[in-house]
């Protein structure tokens, strides 16, 4: 019985062994297929423990001689494998902007002192108020609107050098101004020669886009295009026989002048009187005795403020009442309400922008104009338009460019094609002028100011009248006394 195992004492030295090695390979199998599911399970964090199993059993090794053998059985370490989750959280570097750090920098040439100092200091207006926006949002691809304003006081011979100065000396890439179509035709050369683009603010003489210029670009309406949209007003509302032609001699005065001559004749109205005079003259009342005699059906007047209202006084004066005046100049500034007040009620102003008119939208045009009146106490007129609008037409075309050169700015600008929800569509034919200007044009009238107008004074406002898509008021012939 040695080697058998009694049934009553338990396992033989045989099974024990048997027992023992099958432990054994359990546990190397365990341990490989461990090893081998931790390798293929990603991310895992792998931990080892050796684990000691003690076997206690009793051995007879001789009748009534019981033994206790101890064994002690190390199995291979086990692996234990545990997955743990990691987040990794990854910082991402905002992408910079492509010209931060860089300087938009604009030359400003404008008469902000003088005779036409209204019309200069309007223009600045727009083109300040644009470049605190744009540099508020953060500026142009990162680069900061610099402005470099020169006073060229109405000398045209004064604007010439203040351009070259921008150009030369402050180094800016862009230049715009100037009002006045005299003053615009001398600038032009200088943009030309250092190929620096030209943004106009006002200056509609057709001579402007004559000249084959790359650099020069114009958003107003022509002289011809002024003419023409005035006189299709004239013959759809007034209706007259004859018309009286008063103009100042000057680039623009002579260029309207002819231009509303030629379309007379197409209308088939009867020219009765047609006088010139010297800018800046003090004693109008010659002239109007002429202009009275005559009693054409409407005047057609072309001439700047300060001109304007002296005539309007003197005509007071003189006891000459028109039965409507049409205006085809720069006289959309409410500095005329303040200085001419009842001497020009009812006098119909064309123009390419006032914030009362019907397009593109009513409600984008007032919240703009509403803007620039609480900021300025003035209402965003033509030239403080064109200021305002240059300044986004220039952020368009470098955002376009992703580039301050110079060149690159200029091909940009020609091929913009832009719609402004306060103003209209803007795109530019081969000689820099806007094709599409026509669009943007209103004839308004002088009349009392309704209870809800802003910019007024002296009790009266200007009402988008024609044409159509443009009108929030009926025009009004004869002229109200």
């Amino acid at each position: 019985m040695e080697d058998g195992v009694s049934s009553r004492r338990g396992v033989s030295r045989r099974g024990f062994l048997t027992v023992a090695v099958s432990a054994i390979v359990a546990g190397v199998v365990a341990g490989v297929g461990a090893y081998y599911a931790g390798t293929l399970a990603a991310p895992v964090k792998e931990v080892v423990k050796e684990v000691t199993k003690t076997v206690t059993s009793t051995t007879t090794l001789a009748p009534g001689a019981p033994a206790t053998t101890t064994v002690t059985i190390t199995p291979p370490p086990t692996t234990i494998t545990k997955t743990v989750t990691t987040t990794v959280t990854t910082t991402t570097t905002p992408t910079k902007p492509l010209l931060e750090g860089q300087e938009v920098r604009v030359g400003v040439v404008l008469p902000i002192s003088g005779a036409l100092a209204t019309f200069g200091q309007q223009g600045r207006r727009g083109v300040e108020l644009a470049a605190e926006e744009i540099n508020g949002a953060g500026g142009i691809l990162g680069a900061k609107i610099k402005l470099f304003v020169e006073d060229f006081a109405g000398d045209p011979k004064v604007a010439l050098t203040a351009t070259e100065k921008v150009i030369t000396v402050d180094k800016v890439q862009v230049v715009t101004g100037a009002y006045m179509s005299a003053a615009i035709s001398t600038m032009q050369e200088p943009c030309e020669r250092y190929k620096v683009p030209l943004l106009a603010i006002g200056g509609a003489a057709d001579e402007l886009t004559a000249k084959g210029y790359k650099y020069f670009f114009r958003n107003v309406q022509s002289a011809s295009e002024f003419t023409q949209a005035t006189m299709e007003f004239v013959k759809e509302v007034i209706k007259p026989k004859t018309v009286g032609i008063v103009y100042e001699k000057t680039l623009r005065g002579e260029s309207t002048k002819n231009a509303f001559l030629k379309l007379a004749e197409q209308y088939m109205f009867t020219v009765v009187a047609e006088e010139g005079y010297p800018a800046g003259s003090l004693d109008f009342k010659p002239l109007i005795e002429k202009l009275k005699a005559a009693n054409p059906d409407v005047l057609l007047f072309v001439a700047y403020i300060t001109d304007a209202v002296l005539m309007a006084k003197q005509m007071d004066e003189v006891g000459y009442k028109p039965k409507a005046v049409v205006v085809e100049a720069g006289m959309q500034n409410i500095d005329l309400l303040e200085l001419a007040g009842k001497y020009v009620k009812g006098w119909f102003i064309q123009t390419q922008y006032w914030p009362d008119r019907n397009y593109p939208d009513y409600n984008e045009v007032y919240k703009v104009g509403l803007k620039f009146w609480q900021k300025f106490g003035k209402p965003l007129d033509n030239i403080a338009c064109d200021g305002y609008l240059n300044l986004y037409i220039l952020k368009d075309a470098i955002e376009r460019a992703k580039s301050l050169d110079t060149e690159a700015i200029r091909n940009a600008i020609a091929e913009t094609d832009l719609d402004i929800p306060w103003f209209g569509h803007v795109k530019y034919g081969p000689n820099g002028h806007r094709i599409n200007a026509l669009e943007t044009f209103a004839m308004c009238q002088i009349l009392p100011a309704k209870p809800n107008t802003p910019w007024q004074a002296n009790g009266l406002s200007f009402y988008a009248v024609w044409p159509e898509k443009m009108k929030t008021t009926e025009p009004i012939y004869p002229m109200p006394t």
